[in-house]
């Protein structure tokens, strides 16, 4: 069984897009790769798994971001590929950087690859924020993005990964 760990939405916060770009983005990737089970990393994995298993057909399970980290970098670290969903996961925040360059950095030293699915981001005024995007993108196996303004973004971060539009 095929088993992909989701973060970058703001997943489990009630929001209704978020859970439509998680259960879209389980649907589109279930029906494609067929038997595969999903982590979702959150700071709310109660609500995520309970519309997992109201809305989904695929297995869902959430662990808790912080609370739950050695159970996170362990899966990270074994699955066969971790996806960046929907959501903004890229913007200029220093609890936010810090897990995102966690999250990669165990990725990579797993040998995971990973990805961005149809992401967006917000504004990004450091140089700092932008190199780590940058190390982040320059290892990702595929960057997808859904608007001109994250388009912008990873072009000023200098990457040398193709860039995909997506709807």
């Amino acid at each position: 069984m095929f088993h992909i760990v989701l973060w970058g939405g703001w997943y489990g916060s009630h929001n209704i897009g978020d859970q439509a770009l998680l259960l879209t983005i389980v649907d589109l990737l279930g029906k494609t790769l067929g038997e595969v089970r999903f982590t979702v990393l959150t700071d709310n994995p109660e609500h995520v798994r309970r519309y997992g298993r109201e809305e989904s057909r695929y297995p869902i399970d959430a662990l808790h971001n912080r609370r739950q980290l050695p159970e996170v970098l362990r899966r990270l670290a074994a699955c066969d590929l971790l996806v960046f969903g929907g959501g903004t996961p890229f913007f200029d925040e220093r609890k936010h950087l810090l897990a995102m360059a966690l999250i990669v950095a165990t990725a990579r030293l797993g040998r995971t690859p990973y990805m961005t699915w149809a992401i967006s981001s917000q504004e990004v005024s450091s140089a700092n924020a932008r190199r780590l995007f940058r190390w982040v993108l320059d290892g990702a196996a595929a960057i997808t993005y859904r608007d001109q303004h994250t388009l912008d973004l990873f072009r000023a971060c200098r990457t040398t990964t193709p860039l995909h539009l997506v709807g």
